[in-house]
């Protein structure tokens, strides 16, 4: 057997728990799982199943065995649409989707292979950085009892009524 046999059997056994698993699945995990292979949605396969995407979720985070079958519902579903951009790419019009939001769904979907990659920019010249360094201040403040001060502002508004 070679090598790439063995990790075919190897990969195969590693999926036998999760097919046991699926066809012990309540009948609305399977109609999610199933749809969300064909959409990609998890709003529209929740709504197709009749539970909600915070059940979805749920059941991701708690159910380790789902997780996976999720995982393998999304890659089915990216597989798709990777298919669906090639053929168009080979020039057969009879498309059913935009291009453009093909794409923007493969960026989403496999961003490490589609994103855009940011692209560096040369910058040449000169910096100048000029830093000031303020002053202390020259006025010596002096040390008022507050008292004084009270009586200071008391004299004052006595002048001022006097005037």
């Amino acid at each position: 057997m070679e090598e790439t046999d063995k990790e075919k059997v190897k990969a195969l056994k590693e999926l036998e728990p999760l097919e046991a698993y699926y066809r012990e699945l309540p009948p609305n995990k399977k109609v999610f799982l199933e749809t969300f292979s064909e959409v990609g949605v998890v709003v529209e396969a929740a709504k197709v199943a009749e539970v909600s995407d915070r059940a979805v979720r749920f059941w991701r985070e708690k159910d380790k065995l789902f997780a996976e079958l999720y995982d393998l519902a999304n890659e089915s579903f990216i597989q798709k649409a990777e298919l669906e951009l090639y053929r168009r790419a080979l020039g057969k019009k009879e498309a059913k989707m935009s291009d453009v939001l093909l794409m923007f769904l493969l960026k989403a979907k496999r961003p490490e292979i589609y994103r855009e990659k940011p692209t560096a920019i040369p910058i040449t010249g000169e910096i100048i950085v000029r830093h000031s360094i303020p002053r202390p201040p020259s006025v010596v403040v002096e040390s008022i009892p507050v008292k004084q001060l009270a009586k200071g502002s008391q004299e004052e508004g006595s002048q001022d009524a006097t005037k």
